[in-house]
């Protein structure tokens, strides 16, 4: 087999998660938010050749309360010329886990960024994280609070995704289409989670993701009713956070998901000729607050129908980004904006 440009990298090496990534997200169906805990995962890794390797991680998750609950899991991987990564962990009875992610350079060392998300009794885990590779001299943190020089290691860039919403749908044949949308409620140190509705089912569903600092969008979806998994979507975040858009390609090959990718753009900033409101009413389009304009027409992508057609709950007017921004849920989530 050819070798491979990483295989040096990966041979004979451990890895761990550095304190500023030990932050993890958990949701399970009694809670209306995720619930923050620490993950601090080890990684030993055999011989690399070809890209491919193989090895042993060793996981460990704290709740708020101190309670911990390990697990090790054999790793079946992949990394690509380019960097891309995949690892598929398998516990002792079978089930298995699939992480992805790059080989990034962060602060002079060379890191694997991975995201990913597990179920386990009746809650699901996501987690995103720079794993380091353990050096003669390195010795895994034990605390969450001792950053050191780990700031670069955070994602606070996106925050901005906090009170944001987004409208999705899907890529590939007709008779299997899925799209709605979903609104962002929380976002800490590159998590985010909140609600959505999938068109034509009316399906509600539990959002619950990560976004790294180079945007890597990583979407899941979480069936109110069944809690089950309904699609899980990675890809790269693009454009200006008022037009911000992604295309997304299926996770995992669980045939219980939906597995055709998905084109994902915001929906709830508008910009140019703005919208304002009074009284909850659409009133016109205009330039900036106060402005008065009769014509009710499409803005940035948004169709409004009209006097008495569908309206955000509340607007705020930013006058930093020139743009009115809505700020709660639509009255209508089935008008025409989702069509």
């Amino acid at each position: 087999m050819a070798s491979n440009r990483w295989d040096q990298l990966l041979s004979d090496s451990t890895w761990y998660v550095p304190a500023a990534n030990r932050l993890a997200y958990q949701l399970d169906s009694t809670t209306a938010d995720p619930t923050p805990v620490s993950d601090q995962t080890i990684w030993s890794i055999g011989q690399a050749e070809g890209g491919r390797f193989t090895g042993q991680s060793h996981a460990t998750i704290a709740n708020p309360d101190g309670v911990t609950n390990s697990s090790v899991t054999t790793m079946d991987g992949v990394v690509t010329e380019s960097g891309q990564v995949r690892i598929t962990f398998t516990n002792p009875v079978g089930s298995t886990v699939t992480a992805i992610g790059q080989v990034r350079s962060v602060n002079g060392v060379e890191a694997i960024e991975m995201q990913m998300i597990a179920s386990n009794n009746g809650s699901y885990t996501t987690h995103w994280a720079y794993m380091l590779p353990v050096s003669g001299s390195t010795t895994p943190s034990a605390s969450v609070t001792d950053l050191g020089d780990q700031t670069s290691y955070l994602s606070p860039k996106y925050r901005w995704l906090q009170d944001t919403s987004w409208k999705f749908n899907s890529l590939g044949p007709r008779t299997n289409r899925t799209r709605g949308f979903f609104t962002i409620s929380g976002y800490r140190k590159g998590y985010f989670w909140g609600e959505g509705l999938e068109r034509g089912s009316n399906e509600t569903f539990e959002v619950l993701g990560s976004i790294t600092p180079e945007g890597n969008f990583f979407l899941n979806a979480i069936d109110k009713d069944d809690f089950e998994l309904r699609f899980s979507e990675g890809g790269l975040l693009r454009g200006p956070r008022r037009q911000a858009k992604a295309k997304l390609r299926p996770y995992t090959n669980n045939q219980d998901q939906f597995d055709l990718p998905l084109r994902l753009r915001r929906i709830d900033a508008i910009q140019g000729k703005d919208l304002i409101t009074e009284g909850g009413e659409l009133l016109a389009i205009a330039s900036r607050p106060g402005a008065a304009n009769s014509a009710i027409e499409a803005v940035a992508g948004l169709e409004w129908a009209g006097a008495g057609g569908l309206v955000p709950s509340d607007l705020e007017w930013n006058g930093e980004d020139g743009i009115l921004v809505a700020m709660g849920v639509f009255s209508d989530p089935g008008a025409s904006w989702l069509n």
